[in-house]
């Protein structure tokens, strides 16, 4: 801005005071514009000084956000072999890149989160001595349901799932006066794409079987007379025709009898009904089905409580088995339940057994061809009445979970991925000691959840896992 400026001398002519009053020349006048123009020139001076900033502040800001970019990982480590472990760690990693006037910064943070797998007790749904205990979807809604047996009302129960961890009781279902139902299992024995429900009725001799609807209801029980004391109940096509056939180990007649199915939900016709001996003595209480040697025919592992073995028999796929090979699960050990999975991540079904008078489970890693190792001890703190196997930490490796009857307590043993296991991490379950147990995830949220029968407390439990 140019501006022409009079002299000193111009400027004290251009004002004269007369009576109080300023009269203004015409010097005066371009006085006040040069005076109103710089007056301008500050103002404007001053906003730009205070505007460069800011719109530096807002490129800045404008260029972190347009160039920011960042990576999260989640590492879940578990707990190794030690004594009393309680929590597994989970661990977050954020990587923030940003990017401001060409020049890029990295910030890393990281967290560590325990959690503890001691499960929360959402839910408990009062019976008579509930015992047996199995999980399925029966009424095809796509949440977990439960069926369990009461042995104090000769009777099983069904709970419908609703998908959070609770459940509804839908009714119960009589199988014959003084039964003592003992276990139950699912199978689809008539072929009509709904899941029927198999029971062993421990004091009267027979299995009952009660068909259903796929809605969550069932039909009345159909009787079949059996070997006595049935104790266990295993389902599977042993005979490749497509039909479940059921497996029932029964205690005093130390045998397994199979019961050959017809697609039509009957079972116990002429020729449909074998007995396999188990050993004298060896009062046998738990059975179950797998391939052992890759040949796609169904084998049965056998838990020998008296006779403290496990016992396998190879499957010829039509109906018949080999002879029993027996491994020791140790002197005075008297096994009661076992569990089938591939614990060392070999490719190869293994056995885990439990032991109701001994300390420590047993675990036999299978060869692939039907065959077994010795026993390897598993460590527990208490004798086990029950057991199953589930993922439950989501590493891919199958997780033991025990019932330890007499002290009121799951036990969750995690996985080492080689076929040892972390410490066992307890749940105590209220009112009583768990008797049947069983994994599924009853709330949606793809995590192992535990369900067991109490029968001392009175109660079917639902625990949730809170990791």
């Amino acid at each position: 801005i140019n501006t022409t400026m009079s002299t000193n001398a111009n400027r004290q002519q251009a004002f004269s005071g007369n009576n109080g009053s300023t009269e203004v020349s015409t010097g005066g006048r371009t006085l006040k514009i040069i005076w109103i123009i710089l007056s301008v020139i500050i103002i404007l001076a001053v906003c730009a000084a205070i505007a460069v900033p800011i719109g530096l502040i807002l490129t800045k800001n404008n260029s972190a956000i347009a160039s920011t970019s960042s990576n999260t990982s989640m590492t879940n480590t578990t707990a190794t072999n030690s004594t009393n472990v309680t929590t597994t760690t989970v661990a977050t990693t954020i990587n923030m890149t940003t990017t401001v006037n060409g020049t890029t910064t990295i910030a890393t943070t990281s967290t560590t989160t325990a959690c503890s797998y001691i499960f929360t007790n959402v839910a408990s749904y009062s019976y008579s001595a509930p015992v047996g205990i199995a999980t399925a979807d029966i009424n095809n809604d796509g949440k977990l349901d439960i069926v369990e047996t009461n042995t104090g009302t000769n009777d099983v129960s069904v709970l419908l799932g609703m998908g959070n961890g609770n459940f509804t009781a839908s009714g119960s279902y009589s199988t014959g006066s003084g039964s003592y139902p003992r276990a139950v299992a699912f199978g689809d024995f008539n072929k009509d794409n709904q899941l029927d429900i198999v029971v062993a009725n421990y004091f009267t001799g027979n299995v009952a079987i009660l068909l259903g609807y796929g809605t969550g209801v069932f039909g009345t029980a159909t009787l079949c007379t059996i070997a006595s004391n049935p104790y266990a109940v295993a389902v599977g096509d042993v005979n490749g025709d497509t039909c479940p056939d059921i497996a029932v180990a029964s205690q005093s007649a130390n045998s397994i009898t199979i019961l050959l199915g017809n697609c039509s939900g009957a079972f116990g016709g002429s020729g449909t009904v074998k007995t396999i001996s188990t050993g004298t003595g060896s009062n046998p209480q738990s059975v179950a089905f797998a391939d052992f040697n890759s040949d796609g025919r169904l084998d049965m592992a056998v838990a020998n409580h008296l006779t403290d073995t496990m016992g396998i028999f190879l499957g010829y796929s039509n109906g018949t088995f080999s002879a029993q090979t027996t491994y020791s699960t140790g002197s005075g050990s008297n096994p009661n339940m076992l569990t089938i999975a591939d614990f060392n991540l070999d490719g190869k079904l293994d056995v885990v057994v439990v032991n109701n008078f001994a300390s420590y489970s047993c675990i036999f890693f299978g060869y692939g061809d039907g065959t077994f190792m010795a026993q390897t001890q598993i460590a527990t703190s208490y004798f086990s009445g029950a057991v199953t196997s589930a993922d439950i930490n989501n590493d891919n490796k199958p997780d033991l979970i025990c019932a330890h009857t007499s002290v009121g307590k799951i036990g969750i043993a995690l996985n080492n991925g080689n076929g040892t296991f972390a410490s066992e991490i307890f749940t105590a379950t209220p009112g009583g000691g768990p008797n049947g147990i069983v994994c599924g995830d009853f709330n949606g949220d793809s995590k192992q959840d535990v369900a067991i029968t109490n029968a001392a407390g009175g109660a079917t439990q639902i625990f949730l896992n809170p990791c």
